[in-house]
C-alpha cells in the first residue's frame, strides 16, 4: 500500500472555535492507482491533497506513505518528503477542459519514478 489513512481529521479556527473540515477519513492507494477526488467546493479535497503532499498537518488519526509514518512529521522529514517524492498537479476549476492536462500528464506526474522509492 502506498497511502494508508485512518481516521483522518483536519480542524480550522474560526471565529467561534473550530471548523472540522475532514472527519473520520480512511483511504487506502495502491501503487499504480488512479485517484480522482470529487466533491463539492469546501467539502475538503484540497486539504486532504495538502495533507497527502506534506503542505499541511492532520489534527486527528493516523497517515502513513510507503512505511514511513507521518502522523506527526518532523520538519526535516518533511522537507525530505517534499524534495524527494511530491507531486503537486492543480486544475483550476474555472478553466475549461481543454485547458485542464491531459491525462497522460496527469498520469505522468502521478508515476513519476521518485514515487516508487517511498515504499
Amino acid at each position: 500500500m502506498l497511502i494508508q489513512a485512518r481516521n483522518l481529521c483536519k480542524d480550522f479556527p474560526s471565529g467561534e472555535g473550530t471548523t472540522r473540515v475532514l472527519r473520520n477519513l480512511n483511504l487506502n492507494v495502491y501503487e499504480g492507482e488512479f485517484v480522482i477526488l470529487l466533491g463539492e467546493s469546501g467539502c475538503g479535497k484540497s486539504t486532504l491533497v495538502n495533507i497527502l503532499a506534506g503542505m499541511d498537518s492532520l489534527t486527528e488519526g493516523s497517515l502513513t506513505i510507503g512505511d514511513k509514518d507521518f502522523t506527526h512529521p518532523s520538519d526535516s522529514m518533511l522537507t525530505s518528503f517534499r524534495r524527494h517524492h511530491r507531486g503537486h498537479l492543480r486544475c483550476d476549476p474555472l478553466c475549461r477542459i481543454p485547458e485542464n492536462p491531459r491525462p497522460e500528464a496527469v498520469r505522468h506526474v502521478l508515476t513519476r519514478e521518485h514515487s516508487s522509492s517511498i515504499r
